[in-house]
């Protein structure tokens, strides 16, 4: 195998550890606070600790974990600042474009007919998955709902942030999840907020998903109390 190849190689696998040992962090799977091994990952992971450390790495960049000096890596408790930041970044993005997105819809375009059927897919998918009390696919289906319609603007860096805005926020997600059970209730505003795309109503659009967006914000403080030993104020 020629150099470049292996190193494209271990890179592609450094990313699969991240992504693993990132999604079981932000569906807690794996708790915050708890500690995690190069070894430990390696053996689960069926990988070298190369690509273990180099996932260990981005994870550390993403704020997800800490490093704790001759101990190992802590997963990062959930900051309730980090958290409240990324819920008004994700506000600001979101809103501005999914009005631009209610703007510029037509059904009568092939793309946005294909578009459709794809989001409405997402959509019967999530009511299936609260069918099977399969939370973690709600959540990661819930992503995907709001990416799709994000890419219609076609802007990479929208994505790249919303994304890494999820990280910190999928967390408290998947906690407000377990204690409001509001499953449904967010697939049926999942419906709404795209019929006022398609009819071309930004306004309505804008009401829609703020208040998708916000509301759980009542219920947050109890759910922070509840698990205080999952949150750090800063």
């Amino acid at each position: 195998m020629a150099l470049q190849e292996l190193s494209t190689n271990r890179k592609t696998l450094g990313i699969k550890a991240y992504q693993a040992i990132r999604d079981e962090i932000i569906s807690l799977q794996i708790k915050p606070g708890e500690m995690i091994y190069e070894n430990g990952i390696s053996a689960q992971l069926g990988v070298s600790r190369t690509p273990v450390r180099e996932a260990f790495n981005m994870l550390l960049k993403d704020e997800l974990i800490e490093i704790l000096p001759q101990k190992g890596a802590q997963v990062a408790l959930i900051s309730q600042q980090k958290v409240a930041e990324a819920q008004y970044v994700r506000e600001c993005l979101e809103v501005s474009t999914f009005k631009i997105v209610a703007s510029m819809w037509n059904s009568k375009e092939a793309k946005f007919r294909e578009l459709e059927d794809e989001i409405n897919n997402i959509i019967n998918q999530q009511e299936q998955a609260v069918a099977e009390q399969n939370y973690v696919s709600f959540v990661a289906l819930d992503g995907q709902f709001h990416e799709k319609i994000l890419s219609v603007i076609e802007n990479r860096t929208v994505l790249v942030v919303m994304n890494q805005m999820r990280a910190h926020l999928n967390r408290m997600r998947y906690l407000e999840l377990l204690e409001a059970r509001h499953e449904q209730i967010g697939i049926d505003q999942h419906k709404e907020i795209f019929a006022a795309i398609r009819a071309n109503d930004p306004s309505k659009t804008e009401i829609l998903l703020a208040w998708h967006l916000r509301i759980l914000d009542d219920v947050r403080p109890d759910i922070i109390k509840k698990y205080s030993h999952f949150f750090k104020e800063s």
